[in-house]
């Protein structure tokens, strides 16, 4: 009876342990899950605005893409311009080339 006794108290002692080990494991998950949850937050919130900032540096190529169209656009000769060979170039090259 002594040895079931002991057995019993050291099983006693053993499970008590264990649950004080589940207990710290549960919080420090919990503390885990609210810093990732923090950090998920801040990394959403920086990828929005490195969208904002995509969408922004796009819109401005395309503009620029536009007014560059608009700035080299060449309008072909039409019968009433005369030769095309006699025509002088609007734009000629510089002494650099």
């Amino acid at each position: 009876a002594a040895a079931q006794a002991r057995a019993l108290a050291e099983a006693q002692g053993t499970c008590a342990t264990l649950e004080r080990r589940l207990e710290a494991a549960e919080a420090d998950a919990a503390r885990a899950r609210a810093a990732g949850g923090e950090q998920l937050e801040a990394l959403e919130e920086k990828l929005r605005a490195a969208e904002a900032t995509r969408r922004k540096l796009h819109n401005t190529i395309q503009e620029l893409r536009g007014n560059i169209r608009v700035f080299a656009r060449v309008r072909p000769f039409l019968p009433g311009d005369g030769d095309a060979d006699a025509r002088k170039p609007a734009v000629e090259p510089g002494a650099d080339g």
